[in-house]
């Protein structure tokens, strides 16, 4: 075969020493130690690598246990805040109802209102009566309370002339 003109031979691209099966040996050597220091490494990585795995797989099951937790709450957060919006639904439906009664009474209580208007001169008139009579009541009391005090008073003084005269009796009864 002959050699093509860009490929060189081993000798031409390699030292003197490096083609030599001496230098060849040495460096095979080198390489070799090299090569299990380097594997040496690579299996301490692939170890600390696997720790890592296995730490990361715990860690992903406990994110797919917290991801399923926070997928329930959700839910419940869902629900929860449809029930709120019926809810909220129902009771603005009764707010509304409770308007129109509460419109229906202001309208009842202003009718009442004129009403009470009205009656609060008959209830003035009715309380100047009352105190006029109440007045009459008290001067007619009075003429009486006097004249039962003057009737009191002849009854007390007839009622000690009885008791005389008894008491007068019944001495003379006794010695007799």
């Amino acid at each position: 075969m002959h050699a093509r003109p860009h490929e060189e031979t081993a000798a031409g691209r390699y030292s003197e020493e490096v083609a030599s099966m001496e230098g060849l040996e040495a460096r095979v050597a080198a390489l070799e130690g090299q090569m299990a220091s380097r594997v040496g490494a690579l299996e301490e990585r692939v170890g600390l690598i696997s720790k890592d795995a296995a730490a990361a797989r715990v860690l992903a099951g406990g994110a797919d246990r917290d991801v399923a937790d926070i997928s329930t709450k959700l839910d419940v957060h869902k629900s929860l805040i449809q029930a709120l919006r019926t809810t909220q639904i129902d009771q603005g439906k009764t707010l509304q109802t409770l308007h129109r009664t509460q419109t229906d009474h202001g309208t009842r209580l202003d009718a009442m209102q004129e009403t009470l208007d009205g009656m609060q001169g008959t209830l003035t008139e009715h309380g100047q009566r009352l105190t006029r009579l109440e007045s009459e009541m008290k001067a007619g009391f009075a003429k009486v309370d006097s004249s039962m005090q003057a009737t009191y008073a002849k009854l007390a003084a007839g009622q000690a002339v009885i008791t005389d005269l008894l008491t007068r009796h019944l001495d003379d009864g006794s010695t007799n």
